[in-house]
Order: structure tokens, then C-alpha cells, then sequence
């Protein structure tokens, strides 16, 4: 006869008697189990086929069978706690777990194996007769960030640092904000954790914009259109003063033709209103002084 494991004793139906003795008719776990039945005198009595030999009877009890659980469908996301992929449980005939679930909390985003095991291997089997443990796919996917605007702000040297604005999110670090010097540079946006988070692209690379900090103008500045003739005295060519240049060869005395040249002091930061930096040349000339001859009248005679 067949039993189905259910944690209570088991055992064939057999009449009591004292011309035998009854043994191994009892049990509780799974498995195959021999009754032996023997005469108590056999030289007195005998089976009625008419042998005295013990009789051998057998009964099985088969192990439980339990469903294995459903999936968890449950879409997971990085959220800096622990996260865990619950699983039905089933319970015995005294309210214990027929199976134990492990390695179903995680925390960090990742691929991870959710291992099932049956408690009493022994006694309980899957619905499909297997005892193997069962594995689970538990997927914590990575926190998406959204990829920062670019700062559209047109920036000038101003002697000042000058930031570059990137909306703050404590999911990633900024670099290369922050200069005060005119230039080309490249602000870098990386990410802090790229093993829990990503950018909402589907990548993990570095974020980089172009930060460009114009050179400040300065207006060119005019020629002195002013007509100079030797007097022995020191001439000046005018030009406007100004901190952000300096003039050279502004100041002469004997008639000539002189060049007065102005530079800009700082060609980092500075360019002249036409977008060039290049040293300005003016030309200065003091002419010779006119000698007017006396007009004589000739003698008549």
C-alpha cells in the first residue's frame, strides 16, 4: 500500500494475533518499508498455505509533493536601501516553511540568483518528483539620472571667476566649472556611483560641455590726426589713455617719421574691438619748419 509523508505514523492494517508476531509496521518518513510477519511457534502452527516461513508484506510512503513558487514579477530600481524579492511560502502540517528562500535581499543594482531550498528533502519533493534547489533571477536595475543642460549663457572675461551653471544632483560630481582667465575649456559631469546609476542615454561615460569665457574688447583707439612741425620743442602723439594698453613712441622732437605703437597688456584676457590682438602701429610725423625767403625787388638801372 501507498501513503503520502504528512508527518503522522503509518502503517498496514494487520489483525492482531498471538500465533504471530507483527514487526516494522510502522513509519513516518518518506521512504520503503518491510512488515515482517513470523510464527510465533511454528512448530505448532503454520501459515495456511502450509508454510511456516516469515511473510514479507511492504508499504511505501511517498514523499509530499509542493508547487514550486511563482516568479516575482516586480520591477526593481538602485534606491540606496535594501530590496527584497519576496516569495510565497509554503507551510507543513506544523506550520514551518517547507522551503527557505536565501539571497533574495540585495542593495546595490545587479544580476543576482535567488536560491530556494526545500527544508526536508527527505520527505518533500517539487511537483515535477525533483528536490534540486530552485534559482531565481533577482534584478535590481540601475537609478537613471537625467543628463544635465548645457549652460547656454554667453560668458566674458571680467576679471572675476566665472561659473558655469550645471543643475546640482547629488548622483554626480561637476569639474571644470569654474575659471576666471578667458578660454576654450571643457566642464566634465561624471557620474559618482556608476555601478547603481546611469544616465538616462543608457550610459555611464563622462558628460562633457564646452565652457568658453570670451576675451573682454577694447576699443581701438583713435589716431591724433594733428599736424606736427618742428619748433625745437617736444611733440606728443595723443592716443587715449587707457590701463588696459601701453604706447611707446609717442614722443619726439626732431622732425622725422616716427612710429607709435600700442600693445595690449594682457593678450590672454583682452582683444581689440575687431577681434584681433595684434600690436597697433600709427604713424607720427613732425615735419620741417617752412623757411619763407624775403621777396627782394631787383634795382632798375
Amino acid at each position: 500500500k501507498n501513503f503520502i509523508y504528512d508527518g503522522t505514523a503509518k502503517s498496514l492494517k494487520i489483525a492482531s494475533s498471538k500465533d504471530y508476531t507483527v514487526t516494522g509496521n510502522r513509519g513516518v518518513d518518506a521512504g520503503r518499508y518491510t512488515v515482517t510477519l513470523a510464527l510465533t511457534d511454528p512448530t505448532k502452527t503454520v501459515w495456511s498455505d502450509g508454510s511456516v516461513d516469515d511473510i514479507k508484506m511492504n508499504f511505501t510512503i511517498a514523499k509530499a509533493q509542493v508547487e514550486k513558487p511563482a516568479t516575482n514579477d516586480s520591477v526593481f530600481v538602485y534606491n540606496g536601501k535594501y530590496q527584497t524579492y519576496n516569495v510565497d511560502v509554503t507551510y507543513d502540517y506544523d506550520q514551518k516553511p517547507i522551503y527557505y528562500v536565501s539571497d533574495n535581499e540585495q542593495k546595490n543594482a545587479g544580476k543576482y540568483a535567488v536560491k530556494i531550498s526545500l527544508n526536508d528533502a527527505k520527505n518533500y519533493e517539487w511537483s515535477d518528483g525533483s528536490i534540486d534547489d530552485l534559482s531565481y533571477n533577482f534584478t535590481i536595475n540601475k537609478a537613471q539620472v537625467a543628463i544635465p543642460d548645457a549652460d547656454t549663457k554667453s560668458y566674458t572675461y571680467n576679471r572675476r571667476t566665472i561659473i558655469y551653471k550645471i543643475a546640482y544632483d547629488t548622483a554626480y560630481t561637476v569639474s571644470g566649472n569654474a575659471h576666471v582667465n578667458a578660454g576654450n575649456y571643457s566642464v566634465s559631469v561624471a557620474l559618482n556611483d556608476t555601478k547603481n546609476y546611469i544616465w538616462t542615454d543608457g550610459t555611464v561615460d563622462v558628460q562633457n560641455y564646452n565652457f568658453v569665457i570670451a576675451k573682454a574688447q577694447v576699443e581701438i583707439p583713435k589716431a591724433d590726426n594733428t599736424v606736427f612741425v618742428y619748433d625745437g620743442m617736444p611733440k606728443t602723439y595723443k592716443i587715449a589713455e587707457n590701463s588696459y594698453y601701453k604706447i611707446t613712441g609717442n614722443k619726439q622732437t626732431m622732425p622725422g617719421k616716427y612710429e607709435v605703437h600700442v600693445a595690449l597688456n594682457d593678450l590672454i584676457n583682452y582683444e581689440w574691438n575687431d577681434g584681433t590682438t595684434t600690436e597697433l602701429t600709427y604713424n607720427f610725423v613732425i615735419r620741417h619748419q617752412e623757411i619763407i625767403k624775403k621777396s627782394i625787388e631787383i634795382p632798375v638801372v
